[in-house]
């Protein structure tokens, strides 16, 4: 036989090609079921139970124009949908870190200003000796964020 060779799987409508290089990679290509083009049936069977049948020419398993238009618009609704809640998660999601914010300062001012001085030690952050505790705070506030 001539090499390369053309190899077909599928069916004579939709069908896959892969090229037999010579006789061995030909004999491991039949082995995983490719064939001639002549061997492909000449349509796809269907799946047993009938979910999907063998397409006799009856348009019953089509899906009509009608019903797949009702399917884009739903799937057109629900991406609508799905932006307008994560438009409301961003927006929540920003109001939660400013509650975290307020809550860090109103603690923050409930310590001493000794312990400021020990976290900011302890985080690296350059103080002066006389700063006073707003300073305090405002210096551990811009490093949290």
């Amino acid at each position: 036989m001539n090499y390369p060779r053309m190899l077909y799987k599928g069916n004579q409508e939709k069908y896959q090609t892969v090229i037999a290089d010579d006789e061995d990679h030909e004999a491991e290509l039949i082995a995983d079921g490719w064939v001639n083009y002549g061997e492909l049936p000449e349509r796809e069977q269907g799946v047993e139970g009938g979910s999907i049948g063998e397409n006799t020419g009856d348009s019953s398993s089509f899906v009509p124009v009608e019903q797949f238009d009702a399917l884009a618009l739903k799937v057109a609704e629900l991406e609508e949908e799905n932006a307008q809640l994560k438009e409301v998660i961003e927006k929540g999601s920003a109001e939660n870190a400013e509650l975290r914010k307020k809550l860090r300062i109103k603690e923050l001012e409930d310590t001493h200003a000794d312990d400021l001085k020990v976290l900011l030690t302890e985080q690296g952050i350059q103080f002066g000796a006389r700063d006073s505790k707003a300073t305090l705070i405002e210096l551990l506030n811009a490093d949290s964020n």
